[in-house]
């Protein structure tokens, strides 16, 4: 008898232990995004980070003229961790299909 039982409607659980490294490392390897983005460790789910908005301005002055003062402005805005997910949804007939490393190509999937 044919498993009919959707992963969409049984969410629970999580990646596997014996390929969770790996996923972790491909995401790290190979995520577009962690490729242009600055990586910023934090201790809390939130962080503040300055911004350097007008650093001010220079401008040619006279011999004897007075120099003006620009001070720099600055703003403040706040990151939010979040969880990053994908849901692979896969039958146990294919997870046990001799054919194809579902689990491999799940690992290359989820990155």
């Amino acid at each position: 008898m044919a498993d009919t039982t959707f992963l969409k409607d049984n969410l629970s659980g999580a990646v596997p232990t014996e390929i969770a490294k790996d996923v972790i490392k491909n995401v790290i390897d190979q995520a577009s995004i962690l490729r242009v983005c600055k990586h910023e460790n934090m201790s809390s789910d939130k962080k503040t980070l300055p911004k350097l908005k007008e650093s001010g301005s220079a401008s040619w002055v006279g011999e004897g003229e007075a120099i003006n003062t620009t001070l720099p402005k600055f703003e403040y805005p706040q990151l939010k961790a979040c969880k990053l997910a994908i849901i692979v949804p896969v039958t146990k007939e294919k997870i046990n299909d001799t054919i194809i490393n579902v689990m491999e190509e799940v690992k290359q999937a989820m990155a």
